[in-house]
Parts: structure tokens; C-alpha cells; sequence
């Protein structure tokens, strides 16, 4: 991105964040630790909006999940309610851009100056809300202590949980890394990566079949995984829609300085799908899937 336009970009933000908060329109947004606190906790459930679901607002497809209106309006409804068993988070950097490098703090003002204006026309001022990026701490930000401190509180989080993990091909989670090295069970449904919203009914009314309640659910399905979570909590169960976290603590195990290919698993940022697999991890992997939905 040219610097020139960039200049642009803070300059807009500037003034547009200037106005919005004079006018007492910029939501309070936790930061990632009070969130986590939360879920770990009260055993809150949490559905999350990041960019991708917050374009699907306005009609925007991705690359992972073309537009849908009824996702659109589930989304919607999921944004505007308020329940006390599920947290509903907002991206903080979109009104803060605090420890952020150049380029994500560029995207998220970016971001604001684009469609905050829409984003209002759902938004509760007056509430306030859990932090996407909480699965997403490391990457985007200059690197600090406080990324260490959250991976194990998401560890703490899992550590003598029976986990059931409802992801897309090729996610992978928890394989290959300690993440989830203290849980007790892990069980699996693995479903589209892609589009995944096109089975929702049937995933989830396999979830209600197949999930015990003493599980806890994690969803790494992009904007599926908002709605699924949330459903799941008013069903009783704690679900996470976990996001990139998995792919974030291999970046982080690497310290990696820019969004690079995992081996065998599917990062939807990096420039490709790198094809590496552990044979015995990956069975291991193979005997946790209980169900391919399709």
C-alpha cells in the first residue's frame, strides 16, 4: 500500500473516530483477557464477528463462504441480542489499535472508515461486548509477553475438558501442537470448509445428537461457527467459536512474522495450501472423527 494512501487512511479515521465518539457511538469492547476471563470463568460460550462476518452484513461474500441471506440475517439478530450464557464479540481493533503492526492497524482503521456507519445499524452502545480477536493474538500485533500469558489461559481453559471439536477439512485443531495436550477426550465432526452454512440445519442437528453436555465445543468454521456457537449455548452447551487460534499458536510456536502455510492444515490467510502431514498424528487425528457431514 502506498504511503500516500495509507496517510489517507489515519487521517480519515482520525476524524471519523473523533465524531463518533463525541456523538457517544463507539461500543465498549473488552480487551482479550477480560474475555477469556469470562468464558473460563462462568463457562460462557462466546460468538464472535470479525471482518468476514461484519462484510456478510452488508452482502459481501468470501472466499470461504458466499453470501447468503439467511446467514446475513442470523448474523444480524446474533449482533442486536443479549444473552447471559453467550458472549457476543466485536473486534477491538476496530476502535483501538494498540501493540497492532503497521499493516493490521492500516486494515482495521481501514475497516472503520469503510462501514462503521452500517456496523451502528446493529451495534448496542450500551452494551458491552466480549473481544473477537481473542483467538487471534499473535500475528497482527507486536510481539509481547501478554500472547504467552493468553495461550495458556486457552490451555488452562481446555485442560481436563472432554473437548468435541466442530471444524472444517483440513483444520486440523490441536494437531501437531500442545494446545490441547491436557484435555481428556477428543472427539470430531469434520465438515465443509467451505460454504459450510449450505448443511447447517443437518450439522446442526447432528451437534444435538452426537455432542454430550459436559463437552466443551469448539468451531472453527468462519461465519458458520458464530451462528453455531450461539444456538449450541441456548442449547445448553459451552461452545467457543474458536476461529484461528490453532493456527495462531503454531505461528506463535514458530514466531513467525508474517501469515506462512502450516504443514497439513488448511490457513485460508497464507498464499497456499501447504500439503505436508504427520502420518501418526494424522492417525490419531482419523480415529477422533466421528462424523464426515457433507
Amino acid at each position: 500500500m502506498k504511503k500516500s494512501r495509507k496517510i489517507k487512511i489515519n487521517l480519515l479515521y482520525l476524524i471519523k473516530f473523533t465524531y463518533y465518539k463525541y456523538c457517544n457511538k463507539i461500543p465498549v469492547i473488552q480487551d482479550s483477557n477480560q474475555t477469556l476471563d469470562e468464558i473460563i470463568q462462568h463457562k460462557k460460550s462466546i460468538a464472535r464477528f470479525g471482518d468476514g462476518e461484519l462484510n456478510l452484513l452488508h452482502g459481501r461474500s468470501l472466499r470461504f463462504q458466499r453470501f447468503d441471506q439467511s446467514l446475513a440475517d442470523r448474523l444480524k439478530a446474533i449482533l442486536t441480542t443479549s444473552k447471559d450464557n453467550c458472549l457476543i464479540a466485536l473486534p477491538k481493533p476496530l476502535i483501538e489499535q494498540n501493540n497492532l503492526n503497521k499493516k493490521a492497524s492500516v486494515f482495521w482503521k481501514n475497516m472503520f472508515n469503510k462501514y462503521f456507519s452500517i456496523y451502528l445499524n446493529y451495534i448496542d452502545i450500551n452494551k458491552i461486548y466480549a473481544n473477537t480477536n481473542v483467538t487471534r493474538p499473535y500475528i497482527d500485533y507486536q510481539k509481547n509477553k501478554t500472547q504467552d500469558l493468553l495461550f495458556q489461559k486457552f490451555k488452562e481453559l481446555f485442560k481436563n475438558r472432554r473437548i468435541f471439536i466442530v471444524e472444517g477439512a483440513a483444520s486440523k485443531i490441536g494437531v501437531g501442537n500442545d494446545l490441547l495436550a491436557e484435555t481428556t477426550t477428543i472427539r470430531r465432526i469434520i465438515t465443509k470448509s467451505k460454504d459450510a452454512y449450505d448443511v447447517y440445519d443437518q450439522l446442526l442437528h447432528r451437534c444435538t445428537q452426537l455432542i454430550q453436555k459436559d463437552e466443551l465445543v469448539l468451531i472453527a468454521l468462519g461465519p458458520t461457527a458464530t451462528v453455531l456457537a450461539y444456538d449450541l449455548s441456548n442449547l445448553g452447551y459451552q461452545a467457543i467459536d474458536i476461529g484461528h487460534l490453532d493456527i495462531e499458536y503454531e505461528w506463535f510456536l514458530q514466531q513467525a512474522t508474517e501469515k506462512v502455510p502450516i504443514p497439513g492444515k488448511d490457513v485460508s490467510e497464507a498464499k497456499h495450501f501447504n500439503e505436508g502431514s504427520h502420518p501418526e498424528l494424522d492417525a490419531v487425528y482419523a480415529a477422533q472423527i466421528l462424523e464426515y457431514l457433507y
